[in-house]
């Protein structure tokens, strides 16, 4: 894992496809990110609870809680996490996401994307 300051910020990815999930969350952890995957919005929602991130990804479209519930529910209850949402799907004007990202993903522009929003966290 690459080292470049990047470890002490936790970012969770929720998305239901496994190869998808685990995909992310290698490439985070090798940009030197904290990660916890999940494959649904729900159990991402229930660990926020007890362990904040600093950002939370999610996929649209997912079983038991889908992508734009849990990002709503974050900026109820989270207001400071930053969220990333990722769908092949159009964004809806009222999902209040910090970034939307459209499928097929450009790992360059995710990247890219998470460190924009870390800068403007910090």
């Amino acid at each position: 894992m690459e080292n470049n300051g990047n470890s002490r910020l936790m970012v969770f990815v929720a998305e239901d496809d496994e190869i998808i999930r685990k995909g992310y969350k290698r490439t985070l952890e090798r940009e030197g990110y904290s990660v916890r995957d999940f494959p649904n919005g729900e159990e991402a929602f229930h660990a926020i609870k007890t362990e904040i991130p600093h950002m939370v990804i999610t996929d649209g479209e997912m079983p038991k809680m889908d992508g734009w519930t849990l990002i709503k529910k974050i900026k109820e209850e989270f207001k400071n996490i930053q969220t990333i949402l990722i769908s092949g799907r159009e964004c809806p004007k009222d999902c209040p996401t910090d970034k939307y990202l459209g499928k097929p993903l450009d790992f360059d522009h995710f990247l890219t994307t998470i460190k924009e929003l870390f800068k403007i966290w910090n």
